[in-house]
């Protein structure tokens, strides 16, 4: 009698083991086909986006607000590293004038991961140390462009034919 009870014992540890096994082989065969079809149709969806435009890393921002302390000789340095010319009386975009503690500068403008800053003119006043008069409640500089990571050919831009080009664009 007692040999009946181990033997029921073992089918049942027996077919829980197979189960086991079967359940895990079953999971393996369909699981890492289904993974390798997966990475396959992921690869080949985003190869075609990857690197069409250079991705740009930037340095911070320069901000401008009223009581920021400032540093006159680093806005200078800002200012030159950023391409802007110094000139007696500003007129276009990417030009800036210093008289005694009166700062006018023309921005660029730039399009942020919040919100687009179009051009405009910002002027303030440097009093000791710290931004007066600002004629917006706040304002910043274009960030200058660190690096650049580009495609495989090394391109910035795609050259595309003139017959692309819509005519108004041709024409001006």
């Amino acid at each position: 009698m007692t040999k009946k009870i181990n033997n029921r014992k073992k089918s049942g540890f027996g077919l829980l083991r197979f189960l086991f096994w079967f359940g895990f082989g079953f999971s393996i065969g369909l699981g890492v086909p289904w993974y390798f079809y997966l990475q396959s149709l992921i690869n080949s969806t985003f190869v075609q986006y990857s690197w069409n435009i250079p991705t740009s890393i930037y340095a911070r921002e320069f901000e401008f607000y009223e009581g920021k302390k400032i540093n006159v000789k680093e806005l200078d340095f800002e200012l030159e590293v950023l391409g802007y010319l110094k000139r007696d009386k500003p007129q276009f975009i990417g030009e800036y004038s210093v008289q005694s503690n009166s700062y006018e500068i023309h921005s660029k403008g730039f399009y942020y991961f919040d919100q687009p800053e179009s051009p405009r003119v910002i002027k303030f006043e440097v009093v000791n140390h710290k931004i007066q008069n600002l004629n917006h409640q706040f304002s910043r500089l274009e960030p200058l462009v660190i690096g650049q990571f580009y495609n495989a050919d090394f391109k910035n831009r795609e050259p595309i034919l003139i017959e692309h080009i819509p005519n108004t664009m041709v024409m001006g």
